[in-house]
C-alpha cells in the first residue's frame, strides 16, 4: 500500500472513530441516558418555561450520576418583558439560604423588597446555589446562566474550597478539575463513569448535617502553601467569570463572605487530645466569669504559639470578657487554626480584596461587597456572632435582611435609581423582618428552622466539638403549629419535606380553607415549580365550589408534573381528559 493510500485509510479510520462517538452521544442523548447538565430546563408542554433541574447538581459530585436530587424552586418564562431585569445568586449554602428554605434568603428577600417600593423596572431573581459547592460551580454555572439572558449576577461563595465539590480535598490540579468538568457534559462520559463505577460517597442527603459528616475526611492545618492554592484556584474562577460577563457588558456582585468569629468555636483544634484538660478548665472560667481564673489561664496562653485552635478562641472570649482591644485578633486566628476550615480562611478574604483593589478598573463589571466590613462598620465588629448568623457561616433572617440591603444599594448605583427610594426600601425590608409576610412565611418555617437547627447541632461535628456551640433555638408562643399537638405529632413522625403536604391535608380535612390557601400561597413562594402547590390550590376551590378555578390548577399541575401517572389519574377522575 502505498502512502498516498496508507493516509486516505488513517484518516477514514479516524473519521469512523470520530462518527462512532458522535452518532452514539446522540443516542444516548436522545434516550435521555444520565442527567442533563443544564441548571434548567424546560417544562414540557408549557412552552417557553424553564424550571430547576432537579439533578443537576450531580454534575459536581465526582462520579455521581443521578444520586443527588434538588427540589423546585424555580418557574420562569424565557422571555423577559420590556421592564424586566432577571438576576441569579450563585453559590454554596449560605446563598442557598441553609438552614431556611432557599427563597427566605437574601436573594428572594431582595426581590420582594425591590418589588414592593414604585420602581419603573421589576426584578426576578433566582436561586440557582446548593450545599457544599466550591468556585468551581460557580465558574460552571455563571456560564451556563447565560443563555437565559441575566442583567446581572450576584456571587456569594469561598467557604467551601476545601471540603466543598471539587475543593482542595479533592486535588490541587485546577487543569484536571476544569477538564472534568467539562467532560461530565458528555452522555458518553457519565456512561463510562457509571460502567467503571468510580467509588461514590453515601448518597447525598437534604440536609447541611449529612453532608457536613460525609465532607470531613481530612482535616487541614493551617498552611501558607496550601492556603495560597486554595486562594489562588478561587480567584481563577472568579475572574473566569467576571471576564465571561464583562464580554457582554452584564455586573456582577461579588461578595466576600463573612462567618461567625466570636461565638462559633473552632470544630477541630490540633491535639485537642492532649489539651482537653486545659481547655475544658478555662472553659468553665469563661462560663463562670471568674475573673481570677480567666486572667490566670490568658496569662499563661495567650503569647504561646503552639496552642491549638479552642485555647485561642478562649484567648479571644477572655480578651472580651477582660476588654482588651485584641480579642477579634484571636478569634481571626481561631478560625484560621480550626482543622475543619468550613470557614472561609482570611488568607481567600484578603487575597479577594486585593483582587477587587487591583482589578476594578480592568473590570468595571466588578461590584464587590465586603460583608465582613459592612459588618464592622454598620452594626459594630460584635455582630460577627450569633446576632447575625446560625451556626459557624449560615446568616440567619437578620443576616440575610442587611445583606440584602447591601446588594440593593449595588442595584440602585447600577441602575441610576434615585435615592429617595431608599427610604422606602429600609421600610419594606423592616416590615418583612417584622411579620414577614411579604415572603409568606409561616408557623411550618419557623418549626422547620427549628427542627433543621436542633438536628444540626446534635450531631457530628457540632456535638464533637472540644467547647460546645451554644445558641438558643426557640419557637414562638403563639405558633398554632406547636400549640397543635396533633398537626405536631404528624410533622415529626414524618420527614421534613413531607411537612407542607401534611398540614395542608390537614387544613383541608378540618375545612379551614383560608389557612391552607395561606400555606399554598406559601408553598408556591418556596417551591413554584413543584407540580403539587397546583394540585392543593384546585383541591381547595373544588371544596369551596369554584370548579373553574379549581380545574385550572389541576390542569397546570398536570402540566408541572411531566404529566405523571398521579395527575392524569386526577385529570380523568375530573372528567378533563379521556
Amino acid at each position: 500500500m502505498d502512502n498516498k493510500k496508507k493516509t486516505v485509510f488513517f484518516i477514514l479510520y479516524i473519521f469512523s472513530i470520530i462518527t462512532f462517538f458522535i452518532f452514539l452521544e446522540i443516542i444516548l442523548r436522545v434516550t435521555n441516558y444520565g442527567i442533563i447538565t443544564e441548571p434548567y430546563i424546560k417544562v414540557k408542554d408549557k412552552e417557553g418555561y424553564f424550571t430547576e433541574n432537579s439533578y443537576y447538581i450531580n454534575k459536581f459530585h465526582v462520579g455521581f450520576i443521578n444520586e443527588a436530587e434538588s427540589e423546585s424552586r424555580d418557574l420562569f418564562s424565557s422571555k423577559k418583558s420590556e421592564n424586566l431585569l432577571r438576576a441569579f445568586v450563585v453559590g454554596g449554602s449560605t446563598a442557598q439560604g441553609f438552614p431556611e428554605l432557599s427563597n427566605y434568603s437574601f436573594g428572594k428577600i431582595t426581590e420582594v423588597a425591590l418589588n414592593n417600593i414604585d420602581l419603573k423596572n421589576k426584578f426576578e431573581i433566582h436561586n440557582i446555589s446548593y450545599s457544599a459547592m466550591s468556585s468551581y460551580f460557580v465558574r460552571d454555572t455563571a456560564k451556563k446562566l447565560l443563555k437565559f439572558k441575566p442583567d446581572f449576577l450576584v456571587i456569594y461563595s469561598g467557604h467551601n474550597e476545601y471540603y466543598g465539590t471539587f475543593g482542595i480535598q479533592s486535588g490541587k490540579s485546577h487543569l484536571k478539575k476544569l477538564i472534568y468538568l467539562y467532560l461530565k457534559d458528555f452522555k458518553i462520559f457519565q456512561l463510562i463513569l457509571n460502567i467503571s463505577g468510580v467509588e461514590k460517597a453515601n448518597k447525598i442527603k437534604k440536609t447541611n448535617k449529612s453532608l457536613m459528616e460525609t465532607l470531613l475526611r481530612n482535616k487541614f492545618e493551617k498552611n501558607d502553601e496550601l492556603d495560597s492554592i486554595v486562594s489562588e484556584n478561587f480567584i481563577k474562577n472568579i475572574e473566569y467569570v467576571l471576564k465571561t460577563y464583562k464580554r457582554r457588558n452584564i455586573p456582577v456582585i461579588i461578595i466576600n463572605p463573612a462567618s461567625n468569629l466570636i461565638d462559633m468555636p473552632p470544630f477541630i483544634g490540633k491535639d485537642d487530645e492532649l489539651y482537653k484538660d486545659i481547655i475544658r478548665g478555662y472553659y468553665e472560667a469563661v462560663m463562670d466569669k471568674n475573673i481570677k481564673k480567666i486572667e490566670s489561664y490568658y496569662n499563661l496562653y495567650a503569647n504561646d504559639d503552639k496552642q491549638n485552635a479552642n485555647i485561642v478562641f478562649l484567648n479571644g472570649v477572655s480578651s472580651l470578657i477582660l476588654k482588651y482591644d485584641s480579642y477579634i485578633d484571636y478569634f481571626v486566628k481561631a478560625k484560621d487554626m480550626d482543622l475543619a476550615p468550613f470557614r472561609a480562611r482570611t488568607n481567600l478574604q484578603n487575597n479577594l480584596r486585593d483582587f477587587y483593589k487591583n482589578n476594578k478598573t480592568k473590570y468595571p463589571n466588578m461590584n464587590y461587597i465586603d460583608l465582613e466590613g459592612e459588618i464592622y462598620d454598620h452594626i459594630g465588629i460584635n455582630a460577627l456572632s450569633n446576632l447575625l448568623f446560625y451556626d459557624q457561616l449560615h446568616l440567619n433572617f437578620n443576616g440575610n435582611i442587611f445583606l440584602s440591603y447591601l446588594i440593593i444599594a449595588k442595584i440602585f448605583n447600577l441602575y441610576g435609581i434615585e435615592e429617595n427610594k431608599y427610604a422606602d426600601v429600609i421600610r419594606i425590608l423592616d416590615e418583612i423582618k417584622g411579620d414577614r409576610k411579604l415572603i409568606k412565611y409561616t408557623d411550618l418555617n419557623e418549626l422547620l428552622l427549628y427542627r433543621s437547627l436542633s438536628s444540626l447541632y446534635k450531631n457530628p461535628p457540632f456535638k464533637d466539638m472540644s467547647i460546645p456551640y451554644r445558641n438558643m433555638v426557640n419557637i414562638s408562643e403563639n405558633n398554632k403549629i406547636y400549640n397543635d399537638k396533633e398537626l405536631l405529632k404528624k410533622i415529626f413522625d414524618n420527614s421534613s419535606n413531607m411537612s407542607y403536604t401534611i398540614v395542608i391535608e390537614y387544613l383541608i380535612d378540618n375545612n379551614m380553607y383560608k389557612e391552607a390557601l395561606d400555606y399554598t400561597d406559601s408553598l408556591k413562594f418556596v417551591y413554584p415549580g413543584f407540580y403539587g402547590v397546583y394540585y392543593y390550590i384546585g383541591q381547595i376551590y373544588e371544596k369551596t365550589g369554584e370548579m373553574e378555578k379549581a380545574n385550572s390548577f389541576y390542569k397546570e399541575a398536570y402540566v408541572l408534573s411531566g404529566k405523571n401517572k398521579i395527575m392524569t389519574s386526577v385529570l380523568k377522575s375530573k372528567k378533563l381528559m379521556k
